[in-house]
């Protein structure tokens, strides 16, 4: 009779196969981790890729000044500075206020 693995072992032998499939990666960095879990459970990385051309294009139109970006909705955006400051701060820095 075959010998039966405990499920949580066999889940944890197949997390490390794939990890080891896929590149073992390490980063200590919250601007990573926080872009990892967005692009696994919520954007696909092409739409990150998509917003990321059109942020630069925006930014590379006049190289000789600094483009400041014009945002339509004031919560939102100081949301987004709130949240780029954490991600961005030293890591002693309480994520959740």
């Amino acid at each position: 009779m075959k010998k039966k693995i405990p499920v949580k072992k066999k889940i944890d032998k197949n997390v490390e196969r794939m990890r080891k499939a896929s590149g073992r990666i390490d980063d200590s960095r919250l601007i990573v981790a926080f872009l990892y879990t967005l692009m696994r459970d919520l954007v696909p990385p092409g739409r990150i890729e998509h917003m990321m051309l059109e942020v630069s294009n925006a930014h590379d139109y006049d190289k000789s000044e600094f483009t400041k970006n014009e945002y339509t909705n004031g919560w939102l955006a100081q949301y987004a500075q709130d949240v780029a400051q954490r991600l961005t701060e030293n890591r002693k820095t309480k994520l959740n206020p």
